[in-house]
């Protein structure tokens, strides 16, 4: 074992220093900070080859792509326990299952300049299977789009009608004469989740409705109408309907990565050591 201040004396921390600060995975950096120096000359030699040839992809200007690589190692642990992820978490496993599929691609595709590095890619899992589904389950911004099941798309767009209905229905209400001359401003706002009117202190015994707080100053009521008070309980059952629906689309794809935890564990543990030696090679360089 080498002792510290002879590592120190050599820049070794430095060079360490610069070495993890390259690689594109936030868990290759951890591995090079915290990798220990090979005690076997054999196994120098081979991991030296192997830079050698990730130098030589860097040559010809075809580096590993190693990017779309997220740090998921817990939420597949979470899913292990058949914990449900959540849509943020599902689009990183899917676009990191689609990024190793492109690392073994890459890597096979120039299997005759990289061959160690091939064989080492062509061990990551094949997960399209899974990965695929659930990127066609989301749109560019992580939302489930309306085709994630054959029920979502329908609820979105009942859902959606109420809303109009309703929002209309509270723009007459602005305009009825009933409630325009006690209102304290002219627009409609919500409390706890009720489309309500801003109606002054003194209209209370005018305006028929159900009190959802007050302002800070005390001069405001937000009162639900009664009027629409059955609008707005069919809204929200219509967003309880959708969120249940959405849910279960989550579980049920949470299942699918389940599956495949396996996979996803031990292809980021290739694709961590695959970045090191790509890091390693723009060091070399």
């Amino acid at each position: 074992m080498i002792a510290d201040k002879t590592l120190a004396d050599l820049g070794w921390p430095t060079l360490v220093d610069h070495w993890a600060k390259r690689c594109a995975t936030k868990r290759g950096e951890a591995a090079v900070r915290t990798g220990a120096l090979l005690d076997d000359v054999a196994a120098a030699r081979e991991r030296t080859a192997e830079i050698t040839e990730a130098r030589g992809l860097l040559a010809r200007g075809q580096p590993m792509p190693l990017g779309g690589i997220f740090d998921i190692a817990s939420a597949i642990e979470r899913v292990r326990k058949a914990a449900a992820l959540e849509a943020a978490e599902l689009v990183a496993v899917a676009g990191t299952g689609r990024s190793l599929a492109r690392l073994r691609t890459h890597l096979r595709t120039h299997a005759e300049v990289a061959p160690k590095l091939a064989a080492r890619a062509a061990a990551l899992a094949d997960l399209g299977h899974v990965f695929h589904p659930i990127l066609e389950a989301f749109d560019a911004d992580g939302k489930l789009v309306d085709h994630a099941s054959d029920a979502l798309g329908p609820l979105r767009r009942a859902l959606a009608s109420i809303k109009t209905t309703l929002e209309k229905r509270m723009n007459d209400l602005l305009g009825d004469e009933r409630f325009s001359q006690y209102l304290q401003d002219a627009y409609y706002t919500q409390r706890e989740d009720r489309y309500v009117l801003p109606i002054r202190t003194d209209g209370k015994g005018f305006v028929r409705g159900i009190v959802h707080g007050t302002s800070q100053s005390g001069q405001t009521l937000f009162i639900e109408p009664e009027e629409i008070v059955d609008l707005n309980n069919r809204r929200k059952l219509a967003e309880a309907e959708v969120a249940d629906e959405e849910r279960r689309i989550l579980i049920k794809v949470s299942v699918w990565v389940a599956e495949v935890a396996d996979g996803f564990t031990w292809s980021l543990e290739i694709a961590e050591t695959l970045g090191v030696l790509a890091a390693a090679a723009i060091m070399a360089e």
